[in-house]
């Protein structure tokens, strides 16, 4: 079992995983302003495609949370993990025609985000509706939407 993982990027088996380095945790939280939208959450990393994977700090377990960015609210988790092992486990598991795959250098450091969240209406088929940005854009564009999604989503 693993049990510790470093920072970087890339395939793991058939997931994409994004770790973020620990001296850049604290700015990444600060800059989705997870607290905000998901008080006892610890961002952690991104599958590159529009997720973000968190630790659930309210529980001793540690659960992990694969979360889209927008909107960051619970209702919307894509999957939840008892434990860090638990998340590893199921990355870590591959079909048994697996193919490895090999990381796109120019997408090095880059976050899909859609141009027109789908929580808002947007069309996830859509390749125009997809762009590439660096992660601090990513973060701005993130805290934007997400307040346009806790405004409307009451009504």
């Amino acid at each position: 079992m693993i049990d510790t993982v470093g920072p970087g990027e890339g395939f793991i088996g058939e997931r994409y995983v994004r770790l973020y380095p620990l001296e850049e945790i604290a700015a990444a939280n600060h800059a989705y302003a997870i607290g905000q939208y998901l008080p006892n959450h610890l961002l952690f990393g991104s599958d590159g495609s529009g997720n973000a994977f968190l630790f659930d700090l309210a529980s001793a377990e540690r659960p992990v949370v694969v979360q889209p960015f927008v909107p960051l609210d619970l209702d919307f988790a894509a999957e939840r993990h008892p434990n860090w092992p638990a998340f590893l486990e199921a990355t870590l598991a591959v079909p048994d025609r697996f193919q490895p795959m090999v990381p796109n250098p120019e997408t090095r450091g880059l976050e899909v985000h859609e141009r027109h969240p789908i929580v808002l209406g947007g069309d996830p088929t859509d390749p125009g509706n997809k762009v590439l940005l660096p992660l601090p854009t990513h973060a701005e564009a993130c805290r934007f939407f997400n307040n346009v999604v806790r405004s409307v989503r009451p009504k």
